[in-house]
Order: structure tokens, then C-alpha cells, then sequence
């Protein structure tokens, strides 16, 4: 069976990682960055637990950017466990969780527009 190309890219779609977000160093999106990726697709309304320590990045992360699919993120202090959501893109996450991000959710949100 011939296949072309565009089908050959649908078929994988469903295996390949999906971007999440985007992490940076500095506010208003500046200095280093990371992507972030998930192995099961783009954000649904249950989203995914991204635990900063394993990306060694709980001392380093002041703003952030999502995907049309990843709107929405709850960030966690590692200082007292605090939380405050945001709507993505953020450009900087405030003096309290500024560097001191231990865990994040991040989901779609359809009441985003």
C-alpha cells in the first residue's frame, strides 16, 4: 500500500510526544528556556503533574507559556505549599513563587476562550 506522506505523519500523531509548556529563567520570558512534553497527548480537563525537581528547574522557573491545548496552570510554592493558578501565558509568576516552583498542573481549560 502507497502511503504519502501527510498520511504517514497523521498515523504517528497519536505516539508522539505533545508540547506542554514552555519554561523560562527570567520574567517576561526571557533568559533560558525549556520545553516541556508529554507522553500522552495534549492537555485534557485532567492535564498533566509536572514535578520541577526532576527537570532541576524548582530554582530557576519566573515565567511560562502553554499551547492552545495547555491554557491553564496551577503553580506550587516550595517554600510553604501555596498555590496560585494562572491563565498561560504568564509572564511572571510574582514575588512568592518567583524561583520557587516545587510542582506544576497544568490542563486545558474549555471556559478559556
Amino acid at each position: 500500500m502507497l502511503h504519502t506522506r501527510e498520511t504517514e505523519l497523521d498515523s504517528n500523531a497519536e505516539t508522539a510526544p505533545a508540547l506542554l509548556m514552555t519554561w523560562y529563567e527570567d520574567a517576561n520570558y526571557g533568559g533560558d528556556s525549556a520545553s516541556i512534553y508529554g507522553d500522552y497527548g495534549p492537555c485534557d480537563s485532567a492535564g498533566y503533574r509536572l514535578q520541577l525537581y526532576a527537570y532541576q528547574w524548582s530554582d530557576d522557573l519566573s515565567s511560562a507559556s502553554g499551547t492552545w491545548a495547555c491554557d491553564r496552570a496551577r503553580f506550587h510554592s516550595s517554600i510553604d505549599g501555596s498555590a496560585r493558578a494562572f491563565n498561560l501565558p504568564v509572564p511572571y509568576l510574582g514575588d512568592h513563587l518567583n524561583d520557587a516552583v516545587s510542582f506544576i498542573e497544568v490542563w486545558n481549560d474549555p471556559g478559556i476562550a
